[in-house]
Protein backbone atom coordinates (compact mmCIF):
# COMPACT_ATOMS: atom_id res chain seq x y z
CA UNK A 1 0.00 0.00 0.00
CA UNK A 2 1.29 3.44 -0.95
CA UNK A 3 2.20 5.70 1.97
CA UNK A 4 0.25 8.96 2.03
CA UNK A 5 1.17 12.16 3.83
CA UNK A 6 -2.14 13.80 4.63
CA UNK A 7 -3.09 17.16 6.04
CA UNK A 8 -6.30 18.77 7.24
CA UNK A 9 -8.90 19.23 4.53
CA UNK A 10 -8.92 22.55 2.70
CA UNK A 11 -12.35 24.19 2.13
CA UNK A 12 -12.67 23.20 -1.53
CA UNK A 13 -11.99 19.56 -0.74
CA UNK A 14 -14.38 19.64 2.22
CA UNK A 15 -17.11 20.53 -0.27
CA UNK A 16 -15.98 17.77 -2.62
CA UNK A 17 -16.00 15.29 0.26
CA UNK A 18 -19.64 16.15 0.93
CA UNK A 19 -20.53 15.42 -2.70
CA UNK A 20 -18.52 12.21 -2.83
CA UNK A 21 -19.97 10.94 0.45
CA UNK A 22 -23.49 11.43 -0.89
CA UNK A 23 -22.61 9.53 -4.07
CA UNK A 24 -21.15 6.70 -1.96
CA UNK A 25 -24.41 6.59 -0.02
CA UNK A 26 -26.36 6.30 -3.27
CA UNK A 27 -24.15 3.61 -4.77
CA UNK A 28 -26.11 0.64 -3.44
CA UNK A 29 -29.53 2.01 -4.38
CA UNK A 30 -28.34 2.60 -7.95
CA UNK A 31 -27.84 -1.14 -8.24
CA UNK A 32 -31.41 -2.00 -7.20
CA UNK A 33 -32.55 -5.04 -9.16
CA UNK A 34 -29.00 -6.21 -9.81
CA UNK A 35 -27.14 -9.13 -8.30
CA UNK A 36 -24.87 -6.88 -6.23
CA UNK A 37 -27.54 -5.00 -4.31
CA UNK A 38 -27.47 -5.19 -0.50
CA UNK A 39 -31.04 -5.34 0.78
CA UNK A 40 -30.37 -5.72 4.52
CA UNK A 41 -28.76 -3.68 7.28
CA UNK A 42 -25.49 -4.77 8.84
CA UNK A 43 -22.26 -6.11 7.40
CA UNK A 44 -20.68 -9.44 6.52
CA UNK A 45 -18.17 -9.25 9.37
CA UNK A 46 -17.77 -7.76 12.84
CA UNK A 47 -16.37 -4.23 12.93
CA UNK A 48 -15.60 -1.82 15.76
CA UNK A 49 -16.03 1.83 16.64
CA UNK A 50 -13.18 2.44 19.03
CA UNK A 51 -12.45 -0.65 21.10
CA UNK A 52 -16.02 -1.95 21.19
CA UNK A 53 -17.09 -4.61 18.70
CA UNK A 54 -20.29 -3.93 16.75
CA UNK A 55 -22.98 -6.51 16.09
CA UNK A 56 -23.42 -6.42 12.32
CA UNK A 57 -25.73 -9.43 12.02
CA UNK A 58 -27.88 -8.84 8.95
CA UNK A 59 -31.33 -7.45 9.69
CA UNK A 60 -34.22 -6.68 7.34
CA UNK A 61 -35.47 -3.77 9.44
CA UNK A 62 -33.42 -0.62 10.02
CA UNK A 63 -35.18 0.55 13.18
CA UNK A 64 -34.94 -2.89 14.77
CA UNK A 65 -31.26 -3.09 13.79
CA UNK A 66 -30.45 0.30 15.22
CA UNK A 67 -32.39 -0.23 18.46
CA UNK A 68 -31.18 -3.76 19.19
CA UNK A 69 -27.73 -3.84 17.61
CA UNK A 70 -26.45 -0.31 18.16
CA UNK A 71 -28.18 1.54 21.03
CA UNK A 72 -29.20 -1.27 23.38
CA UNK A 73 -25.67 -2.76 23.68
CA UNK A 74 -24.33 0.71 24.52
CA UNK A 75 -27.08 1.32 27.09
CA UNK A 76 -26.40 -2.05 28.72
CA UNK A 77 -22.68 -1.34 28.78
CA UNK A 78 -23.17 1.86 30.79
CA UNK A 79 -24.83 -0.08 33.67
CA UNK A 80 -26.55 3.21 34.44
CA UNK A 81 -30.08 2.80 35.81
CA UNK A 82 -31.20 6.26 34.74
CA UNK A 83 -30.04 5.69 31.16
CA UNK A 84 -31.69 2.27 31.09
CA UNK A 85 -35.01 3.64 32.35
CA UNK A 86 -34.97 6.54 29.90
CA UNK A 87 -34.21 4.22 27.00
CA UNK A 88 -37.13 2.05 28.06
CA UNK A 89 -39.31 5.17 28.01
CA UNK A 90 -38.06 5.95 24.48
CA UNK A 91 -38.75 2.49 23.07
CA UNK A 92 -42.11 2.09 24.82
CA UNK A 93 -43.39 5.51 23.77
CA UNK A 94 -44.17 7.07 20.42
CA UNK A 95 -40.61 8.12 19.60
CA UNK A 96 -39.80 5.54 16.94
CA UNK A 97 -43.15 5.94 15.20
CA UNK A 98 -42.65 9.69 15.18
CA UNK A 99 -39.08 9.50 13.84
CA UNK A 100 -39.73 6.76 11.28
CA UNK A 101 -43.21 7.24 9.77
CA UNK A 102 -44.38 4.83 7.04
CA UNK A 103 -43.79 7.55 4.45
CA UNK A 104 -40.04 7.55 5.14
CA UNK A 105 -38.29 5.28 2.66
CA UNK A 106 -34.93 3.99 3.95
CA UNK A 107 -32.60 2.05 1.68
CA UNK A 108 -29.46 0.31 2.97
CA UNK A 109 -26.34 2.25 2.08
CA UNK A 110 -22.69 1.78 2.96
CA UNK A 111 -21.69 4.26 5.67
CA UNK A 112 -18.27 5.13 7.06
CA UNK A 113 -19.68 4.82 10.57
CA UNK A 114 -17.19 7.07 12.40
CA UNK A 115 -17.06 10.12 10.19
CA UNK A 116 -15.39 12.92 12.11
CA UNK A 117 -12.71 15.30 10.87
CA UNK A 118 -9.92 13.29 12.54
CA UNK A 119 -10.70 10.38 10.23
CA UNK A 120 -10.13 12.22 6.98
CA UNK A 121 -7.36 14.14 5.28
CA UNK A 122 -6.08 15.39 1.93
CA UNK A 123 -2.91 15.45 -0.17
CA UNK A 124 -3.68 18.68 -2.08
CA UNK A 125 -5.46 16.68 -4.78
CA UNK A 126 -7.78 14.13 -3.23
CA UNK A 127 -9.59 13.64 0.06
CA UNK A 128 -9.30 10.37 1.94
CA UNK A 129 -11.37 8.66 4.62
CA UNK A 130 -9.84 6.14 7.02
CA UNK A 131 -10.46 4.29 10.31
CA UNK A 132 -14.05 3.36 9.38
CA UNK A 133 -16.68 1.38 11.25
CA UNK A 134 -18.52 0.41 8.09
CA UNK A 135 -21.92 -1.22 7.75
CA UNK A 136 -25.07 -0.84 5.68
CA UNK A 137 -27.36 1.69 7.33
CA UNK A 138 -29.61 4.71 6.88
CA UNK A 139 -27.55 7.36 5.14
CA UNK A 140 -28.40 9.99 7.79
CA UNK A 141 -26.40 8.03 10.38
CA UNK A 142 -23.10 9.17 8.83
CA UNK A 143 -23.95 12.84 9.34
CA UNK A 144 -24.39 12.56 13.12
CA UNK A 145 -20.79 12.48 14.31
CA UNK A 146 -19.80 14.84 11.49
CA UNK A 147 -22.07 17.43 13.14
CA UNK A 148 -21.13 16.56 16.71
CA UNK A 149 -17.41 17.27 16.61
CA UNK A 150 -17.29 19.80 13.80
CA UNK A 151 -14.40 20.29 11.41
CA UNK A 152 -16.36 20.06 8.16
CA UNK A 153 -18.29 23.31 7.94
CA UNK A 154 -21.51 24.23 6.20
CA UNK A 155 -20.07 23.73 2.70
CA UNK A 156 -19.71 20.00 3.40
CA UNK A 157 -23.38 19.62 4.37
CA UNK A 158 -24.61 21.92 1.61
CA UNK A 159 -22.75 19.88 -1.01
CA UNK A 160 -24.05 16.64 0.47
CA UNK A 161 -27.65 17.82 0.38
CA UNK A 162 -27.29 19.09 -3.17
CA UNK A 163 -27.05 15.38 -4.02
CA UNK A 164 -29.30 13.88 -1.32
CA UNK A 165 -32.04 16.23 -0.19
CA UNK A 166 -33.00 16.59 3.45
CA UNK A 167 -36.12 14.68 4.44
CA UNK A 168 -38.76 15.67 6.96
CA UNK A 169 -37.77 14.78 10.50
CA UNK A 170 -34.04 14.59 9.77
CA UNK A 171 -33.09 16.91 12.62
CA UNK A 172 -35.08 14.87 15.14
CA UNK A 173 -33.63 11.59 13.86
CA UNK A 174 -30.23 13.19 14.20
CA UNK A 175 -30.70 13.15 17.98
CA UNK A 176 -31.17 9.38 17.88
CA UNK A 177 -28.09 8.96 15.70
CA UNK A 178 -26.08 11.32 17.92
CA UNK A 179 -27.04 9.15 20.88
CA UNK A 180 -24.97 6.20 19.68
CA UNK A 181 -21.80 8.28 19.52
CA UNK A 182 -22.33 9.97 22.88
CA UNK A 183 -23.00 6.60 24.53
CA UNK A 184 -19.99 5.10 22.80
CA UNK A 185 -17.75 7.92 24.05
CA UNK A 186 -19.23 7.61 27.54
CA UNK A 187 -18.43 3.89 27.54
CA UNK A 188 -14.93 4.46 26.21
CA UNK A 189 -13.82 7.43 28.25
CA UNK A 190 -16.17 7.66 31.21
CA UNK A 191 -16.21 11.44 30.98
CA UNK A 192 -19.09 13.07 32.87
CA UNK A 193 -19.85 15.35 29.94
CA UNK A 194 -20.63 12.39 27.68
CA UNK A 195 -22.98 10.95 30.30
CA UNK A 196 -24.74 14.30 30.64
CA UNK A 197 -25.12 14.63 26.88
CA UNK A 198 -26.46 11.07 26.63
CA UNK A 199 -29.01 11.61 29.41
CA UNK A 200 -30.10 14.92 27.86
CA UNK A 201 -30.67 13.27 24.48
CA UNK A 202 -32.56 10.38 26.05
CA UNK A 203 -34.87 12.81 27.84
CA UNK A 204 -35.57 14.72 24.64
CA UNK A 205 -36.24 11.53 22.70
CA UNK A 206 -38.58 10.23 25.40
CA UNK A 207 -40.70 13.35 24.95
CA UNK A 208 -41.25 12.86 21.22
Amino acid sequence: MEKKFLSKLIPTLVQELGRQLAHMHLHNTRHQGGDDVISKYGFHTTTSCGSGELDNTWNDDWVDFYVRQRILPQIDRTRDQQAQQLWSDVTNGDCMTSLFPPSLQIEPCLVHGDLWSGNCGEDEQFCYLFDPAVFYAHHEFDLAIARMFGGFGSSFFDAYHDVIAKEDGMEARGMLYDLFHYLNHWNHFGVAGYRSASIRLLRRLACL
